[in-house]
């Protein structure tokens, strides 16, 4: 993967966390920031690639409380130097954040080649399961 920027590894787990609720099924998370923070910093917290993104790491599961989870969770697209994936994080939907997919794409999240496709593209050192593990972390401890 080679060194990332704090910046590259926000997009890295956004990327991968959007990708992951696709996989269980969802396109949105709930707007309920604190909820929503407070679940993923403990799903996050007991992922087992965690390590693989330092700087987020230490954002996500750190002791510093002037970071927003919310917006590290939802920062893909961005910026147009991240690894192209065909979905984006629309954060003004109507419920809360929901992931859009692009009108130009065949992108089939129930499709392991598409998926594993992708997850290569956002991270060569964190396998696709990977990401549906935490994702379905975060659904389970959410509801």
């Amino acid at each position: 993967m080679g060194t990332l920027t704090k910046q590259q590894q926000y997009r890295t787990v956004s990327a991968g966390f959007a990708l992951g609720l696709l996989m269980n099924g969802y396109n949105q998370i709930p707007n309920d920031k604190v909820k929503v923070e407070l679940i993923f910093v403990s799903a996050w917290r007991q992922w087992s690639h965690r390590q693989e993104l330092p700087a987020a790491d230490k954002s996500i599961a750190g002791t510093r409380k002037d970071w927003d989870i919310l917006r590290i969770i939802t920062d893909l697209d961005k910026d147009k130097k991240q690894p192209y994936v065909p979905f984006q994080w629309d954060e003004h939907a109507p419920g809360g954040p929901r992931i859009e997919i692009r009108n130009a794409t065949d992108f089939d999240p129930s499709n392991q080649n598409d998926t594993e496709f992708y997850a290569k593209n956002i991270s060569d050192q964190i396998p696709v399961s990977a990401w549906k593990e935490l994702a379905k972390n975060f659904l389970e401890k959410y509801e």
